[in-house]
């Protein structure tokens, strides 16, 4: 009697346990939600996507080089249609998906492990881990990715009687949902389909039934593949960008080593898990993620093989097929199987601690080792790495008029400006990319129409992002006047360089023609294309010299850009290929009569269209000054 006392006090201690750590995660991840901290540069990509778009339009390949999964984008779209284009409505559906799916990562490791200490460790972490709370209300797929693995994994195994009963039925219904929510949700169903396989062989019998699941699955996959996924145009960007997290193919090659320490150092240590390295425990949880390893390899487990440790294989496989990156948010759906591991690893220890020194030397060592899981993801939360609210306070503060460039903040001022929260419509992008360093003299020719005080807004990783010599140059020729910064974004108030005195702006309203084109932010443009030419009305201007500046961008094509001739009088000053980010170009021009009425011309003499592109120039306007 006694030890079945004890025993019912053991199992209702676990389950209060469990649910302490289930409300605590549950918890953490509402406040990380309702604390509305602002959406981030990659977040406001998509947010404008959806904004702009329909279900149609989300359907086709989107703007700002994103990818994401269709039904993804239409679940976000419906929520924003019933409660607006706000960050609460924007992460809902991320959200509410990780909140749902939570408790079912306990249930699946204890299914896995049969051992309920090793669960309980295992949710723990899972609840606390700062990197899944982060992603759980975040405008990206990466928490539904974690959520459809867990899913999938779940109706798979359960023992439940429910999912038991109907397990083909749920499946039949849950894998094609994944599959057009998440795109790495294919790796969790080809496990589930190994996993098939193997109780085939050991019951040596095929059900057909299962069979029919599968089919119902590659036809799903297939028709999202094919009207979604192939041949998309964003590829190639996403392979260039991607370049440092495609796995090496040759396993023997320095290259692939490095490759693997710099990806474990990544997810145990700086990204995901989050592991605190104080007191040299890095080789405690080294040998214990082993322990779990070597359990997890052995023959009898193949079950909790093919949970844990197959996705992060496949994963490793596709990223050397140069399919999907390996990197640390792209990869946080594999974060479930790696925690497992390192749980098992763990309640093993702890076990024979228990039993060949005390209860408390396990219990001890458990809880001292969760303390190492957690602590950073303790420390951290609640976790608001990017907030461009503060910057655009500070900015609204300014006339209205003021001019504004940014750079990568440009999608989250332009999303807080169609909120109606910023309020300087004002704004231009300027060039960035990690790839192109932004030189001075190429800051101030861009900037060189501005004769007043302008704003220049930017991230706090300016030196990563190519801006690191301009800051400097506007530091040491004294033209930042003031600057303000707060959570990773920075604006400075500068003064221009002199550049002379404005004589003229000649905008689209004055060209010599009637059709004009307004961009999102409804700056007006006159547009060329089919090797059109613009010209400017009469312009009178008296002896001296002058600058002449084309203020342009365009569309490229089989990636070449639009080429414009600039003419004054018929007379050739300069050429110019326009590019995507709007940019000044400047010509001298010198009067050398008492007075001389000019007309400024623009044509484009490269129009072409290669499949869906098709190259063309938008002028925004023409503007003189005298030196």
């Amino acid at each position: 009697m006694l030890q079945n006392s004890n025993a019912d006090k053991y199992d209702r201690g676990l389950k209060i346990l469990f649910i302490v750590v289930l409300a605590l995660g549950l918890g953490l991840r509402a406040y990380q939600y309702f604390m509305v901290r602002s959406l981030w540069d990659d977040e406001t990509h998509l947010a404008l996507n959806i904004i702009k778009y329909g279900f149609d339009g989300l359907s086709k390949p989107l703007d700002y080089i994103q990818v994401a999964p269709v039904f993804f984008l239409y679940a976000v779209k419906l929520v924003t249609m019933a409660f607006g284009n706000g960050e609460l409505a924007m992460r809902a559906f991320p959200f509410l998906v990780s909140m749902l799916t939570l408790p079912l990562f306990y249930y699946i490791v204890l299914e896995l492990t049969k051992n309920r200490v090793t669960a309980l460790i295992a949710f723990a972490i899972f609840c606390f881990n700062i990197s899944l709370i982060y992603f759980s209300s975040e405008l990206k797929q990466y928490t539904v990715d974690v959520s459809a693995n867990l899913l999938i994994t779940f109706l798979a195994i359960s023992t439940n009687e429910f999912v038991s009963k109907y397990r083909r039925l749920l499946l039949a219904i849950a894998g094609p949902l994944c599959i057009m929510c998440s795109n790495v949700s294919v790796i969790p169903l080809f496990c589930v389909g190994c996993y098939v396989l193997i109780t085939w062989i050991q019951n040596k019998k095929i059900d057909f039934r299962d069979i029919l699941v599968f089919a119902l699955w590659a036809a799903v996959f297939a028709l999202n593949y094919y009207l979604f996924l192939y041949n998309h145009p964003a590829l190639k960007d996403q392979q260039i960008n991607y370049a440092f997290a495609f796995c090496p193919i040759n396993i023997f090659s320095r290259d692939f080593y490095q490759f693997i320490g710099t990806r474990f150092d990544e997810i145990f240590f700086k990204s995901l898990f989050e592991v605190s390295q104080a007191y040299g425990f890095t080789y405690v949880f080294l040998a214990l993620f082993g322990i779990g390893l070597i359990n997890v390899l052995r023959p009898k487990n193949f079950k909790l093989f093919i949970f844990s440790l197959l996705p992060i294989v496949l994963h490793l496989a596709l990223s050397a097929m140069k399919m999907y990156p390996f990197w640390y948010r792209l990869i946080l759906y594999l974060l479930p199987g790696i925690i497992i591991i390192v749980a098992l690893g763990t309640s093993i220890v702890a076990s024979f601690l228990a039993k060949k020194i005390h209860l408390y030397a396990g219990v001890a060592m458990v809880l001292i080792c969760m303390v190492f899981f957690v602590k950073r993801s303790v420390a951290s939360f609640p976790l608001y790495p990017l907030d461009i609210k503060p910057v655009i306070n500070y900015v609204n503060k300014y006339p209205p008029n003021t001019h504004i460039y940014l750079t990568t903040p440009i999608n989250p001022y332009t999303y807080y400006y169609k909120l109606g929260l910023a309020k300087d419509s004002m704004f231009t992008e300027m060039p960035w990319a990690p790839w192109w360093p932004m030189t001075p003299d190429e800051f101030n020719a861009f900037s060189e129409g501005d004769t007043n005080n302008y704003l220049f807004v930017y991230g706090s990783n300016y030196h990563e992002w190519g801006y690191g010599k301009v800051i400097d140059y506007l530091e040491q020729h004294k033209m930042i006047v003031k600057t303000f910064s707060e959570h990773g974004y920075i604006v400075s108030e500068i003064k221009p360089a002199n550049k002379g005195s404005l004589v003229a702006i000649l905008d689209a309203k004055g060209f010599e023609d009637k059709y004009v084109w307004r961009s999102d932010n409804q700056e007006v443009f006159m547009p060329m294309w089919s090797n059109s030419k613009i010209e400017t009305k009469q312009l009178i201007l008296p002896k001296g010299k002058y600058k002449i500046s084309v203020v342009s961008k365009g569309n490229p094509a089989g990636d070449i850009y639009p080429h414009n001739n600039v003419f004054v009088n018929n007379v050739k000053i300069g050429d110019l290929s326009s590019t995507y980010y709007l940019g000044r170009y400047t010509f001298p021009y010198e009067v050398t009569t008492t007075e001389e009425r000019i007309v400024i011309a623009v044509d484009m003499d490269n129009d072409e269209k290669i499949g869906d592109n098709d190259r063309n120039s938008f002028v925004k306007q023409i503007e003189v000054y005298r030196e």
